[in-house]
């Protein structure tokens, strides 16, 4: 059992500082400090961190193999477009066609 808690209070350790190094992607990403692919990485890994934590909040282990596969799934998530950034290109392009649908 105490190797268990070992391993989850060393992924929150881990957790905390992955939150702590990229916390403001987003940030950097509008000021234009940081490219696309970058901003994605950064914020895939952010929120691959707060799973984490939820996890060992649960009581449930990550292991290291785990935890790539949720930097991975998450970067994919943080390429998707934003509900707010879909809304914008849509109203977009109802101005450009004039209103007409």
């Amino acid at each position: 059992m105490d190797e268990m808690t070992d391993m989850i209070t060393s992924r929150i350790n881990e957790a905390r500082n992955v939150i702590a190094d990229t916390r403001d992607a987003k940030a950097q990403y509008a000021a234009g400090t940081i490219g696309f692919e970058a901003y994605c990485e950064k914020q895939g890994k952010y929120l691959a961190a707060l799973r984490v934590l939820a996890k060992a909040e649960a009581g449930e282990a990550v292991t290291d193999v785990e935890f790539v596969a949720m930097i991975a799934e998450a970067t994919e998530e943080a390429a998707l477009p934003t509900q707010e950034e879909v809304n914008a290109a849509n109203i977009d392009f109802l101005l450009m066609m004039g209103g007409e649908e």
